[in-house]
């Protein structure tokens, strides 16, 4: 079989190649953890050797809970930091001294944890604080509150989440609640970015009242029927009824052709997901620097944090999704719509 490319569709290869590889030399030669050349790290912490900016970052959440409408037939009663899921995502820059105020307005004991290097033990957000009787205030009683305090001085994408436990309610009951969110220490290399844009990806908590809420979602939100689902809306109510979803049910994003953006992705979830982005290289940041992801599709063990940089070459309603189709075919799927 001979497949003839005309010379329009070659223009847009040819671009879009352009820019992956522009891209792909600016992160390689001086973008994020172990790629920047302006910065050494400790091989044991893996923190860098930068001096300290003065500066402090000062940041307060509070827990609290919020009653989020997932569909016209669902409500999740959501525990939350700052009424939102996931919280307010934490921008850091290397070198900062950082504060975190948390305040627990919520009825059980919950407490904020950093996925994070080089912080004081008192400061760890976990029952191991009360067990050796130090730091036990960062476990938050109702009504309490406490400062953590770290210095910023590793790179990267990170992310937070309630660590506390009771007899009813383990970790994961309260994480999958909503208490979670990320957080970024930029350095000096960072490219310049039109968006900056977190993407955790999980199942929703168990405390939702009505029908047909949506099992596995991003940044709060799930589209029930995937992908089946979008065509079906389409067919009945046209475009319009796809643009009554968006950011209500169906994550969306917004971004000119040549723009630069970065996803923060993390699989906040118990379960392994991926990411996958229709026809938008996926180049690494911090971690596989320079490296645009094969087949556009970045895997993602609970857990795991992925920070990628893209630049689209084509307008055009471009949808992500959990390439672990059973859960896109449910409800893990959103869209980035690119104008020119």
């Amino acid at each position: 079989m001979v497949i003839i490319v005309g010379v329009g569709a070659s223009s847009v290869l040819a671009a879009q190649q352009s820019k992956i590889n522009n891209l792909q030399d600016q992160l390689s030669t001086g973008t994020g953890l172990l790629a920047c050349p302006q910065i050494t790290y400790n091989g044991f912490t893996g923190q860098a050797n930068v001096p300290l900016t003065g500066k402090t970052d000062k940041f307060t959440l509070i827990m609290e809970n919020a009653t989020i409408p997932m569909n016209a037939n669902s409500t999740w009663h959501a525990w939350t930091y700052n009424g939102t899921v996931p919280g307010p995502t934490l921008h850091i820059q290397l070198g900062d001294q950082v504060q975190v105020h948390v305040i627990n307005h919520l009825n059980l004991v919950h407490s904020w944890h950093m996925h994070y290097v080089g912080y004081n033990f008192s400061d760890d957000g976990s029952p191991a604080n009360v067990i050796m009787g130090i730091g036990a205030g960062a476990m938050i009683s109702p009504g309490g509150q406490y400062t953590y305090n770290f210095t910023a001085l590793s790179p990267g994408l990170f992310y937070y989440h309630d660590h506390a436990a009771t007899a009813q309610y383990g970790v994961m009951y309260m994480v999958a609640q909503g208490l979670y969110g990320t957080m970024i220490v930029d350095d000096e290399c960072t490219p310049t970015l039109a968006h900056d844009w977190p993407i955790m990806m999980g199942e929703i908590g168990a405390q939702v009242n009505g029908t047909d809420a949506p099992y596995y979602i991003m940044d709060g939100k799930g589209f029930n029927g995937g992908e089946g689902g979008l065509e079906q809306l389409f067919a009945k109510g046209g475009f319009s009824a796809i643009q009554a979803q968006i950011n209500t049910t169906l994550l969306t994003f917004t971004m000119k052709v040549g723009q630069v953006a970065r996803l923060d992705l993390i699989n906040i979830g118990d379960e392994t997901h991926t990411f996958h982005l229709h026809d938008i290289a996926m180049i690494g940041e911090w971690n596989n620097a320079g490296v645009a992801f094969p087949a556009e599709v970045v895997p993602l063990d609970p857990g795991v944090a992925q920070a990628v940089i893209i630049q689209p070459t084509q307008p055009g309603l471009w949808l992500f999704h959990c390439h672990v189709l059973g859960h896109e075919d449910i409800s893990m799927v959103g869209a980035l719509l690119v104008t020119s």
